[in-house]
This record gives C-alpha cells, structure tokens and sequence, in this order.
C-alpha cells in the first residue's frame, strides 16, 4: 500500500509540477496546472499539452504499475486513486496514525512560559495550545521531540513582587499580613498578583523605590554565579530572597500544572509513541539539583514537560558576556553590555541592563547554546507572542556573530565542555533555533497586562465555560448521567476552547470575546464532537463491533463515500505543511471540512435500515474508519472526543 507522500514523490520525480490536492474529490486526488504555465512560455493551447502531458504521465503509470490513474479536465492534469488502493489504507494503522517523511532529528519546543507569582490568564493559553499541536504533529517526522516549559521564574518582575512582600506595610492593600507556610496557593497566588499590581503603580512616582526592588536581581544573580563574592550583610538579604524565590516557584508550579492538566498538554493519544531516551543519564544527573531546573524527565511521562528550565537556569554562565567585551563583540556602559546591530536594522541590544541585571535576550542566548550543546537537539522553536519577534531575531543575529567570529573554537562557554561548546556551535551554525510567533489577545477594552491588572483569569474562562457547556447540555437533554458528568463537561470545555484558538491562522490578533469562546454551533469543537458522536452512535445502534483486521466489500460504497474517504486519505499532505509552516488551523480547517461532508452524507443515506447486507456492512466499516480517523486527527489538535453526547 502506497501513502500519498509516496504518490506524490514519484510523480514528482518524474514530473516535477506543483501538484495540489484537488478543489473536489470527485476529479480526483491531486491536480496541477502545469499545461497553464507551459503554454504562456510556448504559446500554444494549453488543454493540448495538458493531454499530451497526460499521455506522458500515464505511459509512467503502466511502467511503474502504479496504482492510480490520470485524465485531464480542460487544462487540468488530475490524477487519481484506485478503488483497491483506499481499501487497503482503510485497513491500515495509518487510519489513526498518518505516516509522514521521518526525519532521524531531534527537536525541542519551547512553550507555555507562564511567570512565577502571578495569575494565569488566557493569554498563556495562546503558546500552550499551539506548542501542544506542534508536539504532536512533530512526533509523527522527529525521532525525537521534547517539550520545554522555559518558565519565567526570574527577571525584574519577580525583584517587584519579592520587594513588595517584604514591604506590605507600604502597599495599602486589603490585607496586612502574607504568610507563606500557612495560607492556602490559592490566596497566596491572589496576594502576589495584588502586591504585583500595586508596586508597578507606584514605581513610575518613587524611582528609589523601582532602584531597591532592582537591586534584588542584582544581588540574586551575584550570589547565583558566585556566592564567595558576597559580603556577610549581602549573604543575610541573599539567603532570604532566595528562599522567598524557592516558595513562590514551588506554589506557581502547582497553579501551572493544573492549568497543563485541563489543556491536555504534554499528554499522548494511545497510538502515538515516544523516544524513551530523552537525554540520557548522565544528563540529567548533571543538571536536575541546578538552580532553575525545576523538571527532567529522561521518557516522556505523560501530561508532564520533558523538562522545565526556568531562566533562573541560565544565571550561572553571564560571564560569558564579559568574555564577548573582551573579545570586542559586546559594548560595556557602565554596568550595562550590549551589541550593537544597526548594520543589521536591529538597533541596540542589550544583554545586561545599565542597573547591573541580566535581561531576556542574554538568557534566551544562553538557553539556545545549552539547548544545542549539552542536550544535542539539532532543532529548537520557539511559540511565543508576535511582539517578541523583533528580540528573537536579536538573539539569532548575535548567535550568528558569535559563530562568525569563532571565538569558541578553543573555549568552553560557561561550565560546558570544550566538546560540548563545538557541538553547540556546529548545530547553530547548521540550524539556527526558530521563532514562530502568534498574534496577540486582547480584551475588549484593549491590551491585558498584568503589570496593569487588566487580564481576563484563566480559572474564570475555566468556570463560564463549565457552565455554559452544563446549560447546553441541559437544554439539549443530552444524556449526561452522574458518574461521568463532570468530565463529559471538561471534554466539552477543553474542545470548545482549543478550537476557539487554534481555527483561525495563528499570526492574526484576537480580541477574546467570551461570547465567541461559548458558541457551540458552527465551525467549533462541539460541532466535531457531535460528529464523531453521531458516527459512534450508528454503530452502536447496529452492534458493530470494531476491528483494523476486517474484510468488506469497499465496492459497495457510493461516490459520496468514496470522496470522503480520498479526504481521509489526503490527510498526511496537509500534516506535511503544518510541519513547515507550524500553523495548526489548516487541520481545523481540514476537520471542519470533513465534518460537513459526513453531515451532509447523514442526512442523505441511512445505515440502519439498508437491507442490501454486503452494503450495510460496507457502511458500517465506514462510520467506523471515518470515526476512528476523526477522532485521531482531533487528539492532534488536544481535544479528546467523546462517543456520546
């Protein structure tokens, strides 16, 4: 049996066009309309070369005995399936697992990034539910994928929300007190969002304010990189912000992971299997007691990261910016380091702030090098917001100087080996980490921040989606019965929400409307939901029994049926481009489209009261593989299906 992949690289081969799928199923599988093009450059008619090309195409066929066939409409060259070859790929695994180009690479994805101390709120939803898809379409071409929470467990925000608990009496908050041992995560997390809001508004009037609570980063990196270098006085202060920073991850873990939990990230169908030797012992043994590694897991453990390194981790090698001083590629003002890019039109960044701390980009360096040269992933991406495009692309421009300039040829960077520092150099040279942004979320009313107080709680979303799901189905008196009422309704939540992001290109802005995240009807999670549920239903009301070994007669099936069948079989082409262009509406897209088609089929044909036996079993097996199909292709965008509703 052939997969489409292999369909098209032969044709190509010998025929190298820009083949396409088809507009409709019913002209056939691929199209091209490369008789257009030859006859603007010969001047002739193209419907005559589209035949003569054809001849051509069909000759390679017979020699080949390739198991499809070519015919033309006008200027049109359409090739075809045969009948007998979508029979055996209904038989195939590749029903619930779609069989990509493998690539023997490995690749990391950074994603969700929530930062310590605050609230969730939709917008880190956003990095989530794109990372998550990504993961799982990536796993069917690398031999290796490994998720990476990079959380945002350090920088200035965290020196705001330390100082502000150490100085509760100058906030003029509704409470007076935090204690951190007794209270619940819940009103902690609530207080450290509150002290976090307050302090920003009162920085811009009091700058010796906003120069104390810096001062922290300050003195947490000094003690980080070297804690003989402290005076006794600076070890007392460092001693107990430190242990300030130590409570404030450990409760923001526990808020973040149930938030992983209800987005299903990290969290692997049955049929899709992964490496089980992530990094390899000695790995992890070096790095999981560091500061900032806050998780490792050599096999993927299932809802859990492959690992989660803070940028805490990276403290311990900004010495290195030093180095690029000495080696004339960095800029020293004062406390401040930074390289210069206007020849590149990327202006001025800077690694260390003019108040002595170390800032995004220089961790973000820092990361990709240990990325490439301690883990040896040959690849790295990054989902994060669009307005950090303009950063990431500082950060790989500097990565390229520092190749260029080979001043690693015979010096290790930071605690790496002389080795490991020429692998990193050599994978970055080769690939350089990849940044694919998404457009921003915005309230009604205008941007979130935190720093303002202006977000939407993510456990707010959590509870109006909970609740209209209930209604709805109370409403609809669909059968929901009480031991598995709850989590029916999460189901439901979960794929409403996960289509709500993920339908639409990921570079478009949103404005998160609740209204729009509710709706239930149209092009929405519920919608495939209901699909499979309908399908699932027939052959349930027909006692089918489902089996991947079954012999039916393909034969029996309509044209209708037939196309939506060649749709199921186009599938890997589709998932071939989102591996390249990491935009997972075109699967949505793709669903949705699908879905119709079934819809529309249900209400022409019945399953139930056909009386032709060989056809009502052929029917059967088709709700079954288009079930079986549907529901995959939806656990790769995160969303679990249900078989009733």
């Amino acid at each position: 049996m052939k997969n489409i992949l292999d369909i098209v690289k032969l044709i190509t081969i010998q025929f190298p066009f820009n083949w396409t799928l088809t507009p409709k199923f019913d002209m056939g599988l691929l199209s091209t309309n490369h008789a257009f093009l030859k006859a603007k450059q010969d001047r002739k008619n193209p419907n005559t070369i589209a035949i003569s090309t054809a001849k051509d195409i069909e000759e390679y066929i017979k020699k080949e005995n390739l198991p499809i066939s070519v015919k033309t409409i006008g200027p049109y060259i359409n090739i075809d399936i045969e009948k007998s070859e979508l029979y055996k790929y209904t038989l195939s695994s590749q029903i619930k697992k779609p069989k990509l180009k493998q690539i023997e690479e490995s690749i990391v994805i950074d994603m969700f990034h929530p930062n310590i101390g605050k609230k969730m709120h939709v917008g880190h939803m956003r990095s989530g539910n794109l990372g998550e898809v990504m993961r799982r379409v990536l796993s069917l071409k690398y031999n290796k994928v490994i998720s990476d929470n990079h959380l945002g467990d350090w920088g200035i925000q965290f020196s705001y929300t330390s100082w502000g608990i150490l100085h509760l009496d100058q906030l003029d908050l509704d409470f007076e007190t935090i204690d951190l041992d007794s209270e619940s995560r819940t009103i902690l997390i609530d207080k450290f969002y509150k002290i976090y809001v307050r302090v920003n508004k009162i920085l811009d009037d009091n700058p010796e304010i906003k120069q104390k609570a810096q001062q922290n980063s300050k003195l947490l990196e000094k003690g980080l990189q070297n804690a003989k270098s402290l005076s006794e006085m600076e070890k007392v202060k460092f001693n107990g912000l430190y242990d300030l920073y130590k409570k404030i991850v450990n409760l923001s873990l526990v808020q973040f992971t149930e938030a992983e939990d209800y987005l299903n990230l990290n969290k692997n169908p049955e049929w899709l299997i992964q490496s089980n030797d992530n990094f390899g012992t000695e790995s992890i043994d070096k790095v999981k007691e560091l500061v900032g590694c806050h998780q490792i897991n050599n096999s993927h453990i299932n809802g859990k990261f492959d690992m989660i390194l803070g940028e805490s981790f990276f403290i311990s090698f900004l010495d290195e910016f030093n180095y690029l001083v000495e080696q004339k590629l960095a800029i020293k003002d004062n406390q401040a380091i930074y390289i210069d890019l206007e020849d590149k039109g990327l202006g001025r960044c800077y690694l260390i702030s003019s108040e002595g701390y170390s800032l995004y980009h220089s961790r973000d360096i820092i990361n990709r090098v240990i990325y490439a040269g301690f883990f040896e992933l040959d690849n790295a991406i990054s989902f994060a917001d669009l307005r950090q495009e303009h950063s990431f692309k500082q950060v790989f421009a500097i990565l390229e100087l520092i190749i260029q300039s080979e001043i690693y040829n015979n010096k290790s960077f930071g605690w790496l080996t002389k080795k490991q520092t020429k692998k990193a150099f050599e994978i970055l040279s080769n690939k350089m980490a990849m940044f694919e942004g998404f457009g921003h979320l915005n309230l009604p009313e205008g941007a979130m921040s935190t720093r303002k107080g202006k977000i939407f709680e993510f456990t707010k979303l959590q509870e109006n989606l909970r609740d209209a799901v209930a209604q709805t189905l109370e409403k609809k008196e669909y059968d929901v019965s009480e031991k598995n009422q709850e989590q029916k309704i999460k189901q439901l939540a979960v794929a409403t929400l996960k289509w709500a992001d993920l339908h639409r290109d990921r570079e478009q802005d949103v404005v998160f409307d609740i209204q729009q995240f509710l709706k239930f009807e149209g092009n929405t999670g519920v919608y495939q939901l209901y699909t499979v549920a309908r399908l699932a239903n027939i052959l349930n009301k027909n006692g089918f029994v489902t089996s991947d070994t079954v012999d039916y007669d393909f034969n029996k099936l309509n044209e209708v049926e037939i196309n939506i069948v060649k749709r199921i079989y186009s599938l890997p082409i589709l998932l071939e481009s989102v591996c390249n262009n990491y935009k997972p509406h075109i699967i949505c897209n793709y669903l949705f489209e699908l879905a119709t088609d079934v819809n529309s089929w249900y209400s022409k044909y019945t399953v139930t009261n056909e009386t032709d036996k060989e056809r009502k079993n052929a029917l059967l097996n088709f709700c079954d593989i288009t079930k079986k199909h549907l529901w995959s292709t939806l656990e790769l965008l995160g969303i679990e299906p249900v078989n009733s509703l």
